[in-house]
C-alpha cells in the first residue's frame, strides 16, 4: 500500500523488467495514484478493484435480497462469495509493482520485510477498528483487513526468503524457494484441516450439520486461538475470517503475485491476454476438479466460509479472466476508461472503512426491509453509488487515502 487504495500498490506496470539479482516488492491493500516517469499506468486493474469494492458495499448493505447476491450457507458459489478472495487476489498481482519499486531503489530485503510487517500491523489495527473493537473482552479479532495483514506479511516473508537465495548459476532458485514456502502454508491448513483431531467430531469433519462441529477444526481452532467471545457472532459459528482461512488469503494473494508477474512484465498484448485467459481456464478446471467437479460436495468442497483449496483455485481463475477482459476492453481497446469504478479502486480502502464505519446512515444507508426486492435493491444500489460518488469527488481532489 504505497500510494492507491485498496489490495495493492499502484497500478503501474513497470517499464523495463527489473534485473533478476534485486529484490523486489512492497504493495498495501490499496495504493493512490502518483505520476512517477517512464511507467504504464495499467487501469484495469483500478477498474477491477473499484467493481469489486462497489459489489462488496452492495453485498454488505444486503445485496437487495438477491440470491446471487447472499453468500452461499455452506458450500457452493456465488458472485458473493467472490468478491473478498478477488481483493486479495488484485494484492498480490500488485505486490509485483511493489517488488519493481524496491528493485530499483536497491532495498535491502530485510527492510523490504520490515515495511511489510509494519503496513500488516496498520491493516490489522485498521481492521479492529472496523470491529468496532471497544470492548477488550469481547470484541472481534478476526476480520477482512486482519486477513489481508496477515497475506500480505506472508506472501512478502515468501518472496524475502527467495531473495536470500537468489543465485546467478541457477536463476530459477529463488521462485522455488518462495513456492515452497507457500505449498507449505497450503499444506499446513490441508493437514490441519482434514488429520488435526477434534474432540467430539469426525476426524476431516468440514461440513455443518453436527452441533458444535461446524467447520470442524477451523472452529477449533480459532477458539483455541481467539477465544469464543472474540469470534465473528461471538463464536456461535465458524469465523469466516479465521487462522486458518488466512492461510488461503495468503495462498490466493500468491497465485495473483505469480500470475501478475507473467501479466504485468510481457510485453505484446496478445501475450498478456493469452496469459490471463489460458491460466484462468486451468485453475479454474483444476480448482473445479478438487471439488469432484461438483458445485456442491465432492473431496474438497468449494466453500468460501472455510476458503477450501477448490475455492481458492476455482476463484483465482474466475479473477484471472475478469482481468483479461477488463484488459482489453479498458487498456488495450479502451473503448471505455473504466470510470467511475476506476475511480473507486484508486480509494477502495477509504470506501471500505467508510461504508463499515457509516453503512447505516443516510445517505449511504437506508431502511434494509421494504419487503419489496425492487426496493431493497434500489435502497441498497443508492448506498453503494453513493460511495462511487464519493469517490469520484475525491479523485477529482486528488486525495486518495493509503495504509
Amino acid at each position: 500500500m504505497e500510494q492507491h487504495v485498496t489490495v495493492d500498490d499502484t497500478a503501474y506496470a513497470p517499464e523495463k523488467t527489473p534485473p533478476a539479482n534485486s529484490p523486489l516488492l512492497d504493495a498495501p491493500v490499496d495504493a493512490a495514484p502518483a505520476e512517477p516517469a517512464k511507467k504504464v499506468r495499467v487501469v484495469c486493474l483500478d477498474v477491477f478493484r473499484g467493481i469489486t469494492i462497489f459489489t462488496m458495499i452492495f453485498v454488505n448493505l444486503g445485496g437487495g435480497g438477491l440470491e446471487p447476491f447472499d453468500h452461499v450457507d455452506w458450500n457452493g458459489l456465488r458472485p458473493a462469495d467472490c468478491v473478498f478472495p478477488c481483493f486479495a487476489w488484485i494484492m498480490g498481482v500488485t505486490m509485483n509493482i511493489g517488488m519493481a519499486s524496491h528493485a530499483k531503489k536497491g532495498t535491502a530485503p530485510w527492510k523490504i520485510l520490515f515495511d511489510s510487517l509494519v503496513r500488516s500491523i496498520k491493516l490489522f489495527l485498521l481492521g479492529l477498528l472496523v470491529n468496532d473493537f471497544r470492548n477488550l473482552k469481547t470484541g472481534r479479532i478476526t476480520g477482512v483487513l486482519q486477513s489481508f495483514g496477515f497475506a500480505f506479511f506472508t506472501v512478502t516473508l515468501a518472496i524475502v526468503l527467495g531473495l536470500y537465495c537468489k543465485s546467478e548459476s541457477r536463476p530459477w532458485q529463488h521462485r522455488v524457494v518462495e513456492g515452497f514456502f507457500m505449498a507449505a502454508v497450503v499444506a499446513t491448513n490441508l493437514v490441519l484441516t482434514f488429520y488435526l483431531p477434534v474432540p467430539g467430531c469426525p476426524t476431516g469433519y468440514i461440513g455443518a450439520e453436527i452441533d458444535g462441529c461446524g467447520g470442524g477444526s477451523h472452529y477449533y481452532i480459532d477458539v483455541h486461538l481467539f477465544t469464543k467471545e472474540h469470534m465473528y457472532r461471538s463464536g456461535e459459528q465458524n469465523d469466516p475470517e479465521g487462522f486458518l482461512n488466512w492461510l488461503m488469503v495468503a495462498a490466493i494473494a500468491y497465485i495473483g503475485y505469480v500470475v501478475g508477474g507473467f501479466f504485468l512484465h510481457a510485453k505484446a498484448w496478445t501475450i498478456k491476454g493469452a496469459i490471463l485467459g489460458g491460466s484462468g481456464l486451468v485453475l479454474g478446471v483444476v480448482g473445479w476438479g478438487l471439488a469432484g467437479f461438483e458445485i456442491d460436495g465432492g473431496p474438497i468442497p468449494i466453500n468460501k466460509k472455510m476458503w477450501s483449496l477448490s475455492f481458492v483455485v476455482v476463484v483465482s481463475g474466475l479473477a484471472n479472466l475478469v482481468l483479461g477482459l477488463l484488459y482489453v476492453a479498458v487498456d488495450k481497446v479502451a473503448f471505455w476508461k473504466g470510470t467511475p469504478f476506476m475511480q473507486a479502486g484508486m480509494n477502495a480502502i477509504a470506501l471500505y472503512v467508510g461504508h463499515a464505519v457509516m453503512g447505516d446512515h443516510v445517505p449511504f444507508g437506508w431502511d434494509r426491509d421494504y419487503g419489496s426486492k425492487t426496493q431493497n435493491t434500489l435502497s441498497n444500489l443508492g448506498g453503494a453509488c453513493a460511495w462511487v460518488l464519493v469517490a469520484v469527488w475525491m479523485h477529482k481532489k486528488k486525495i486518495y487515502i493509503t495504509v
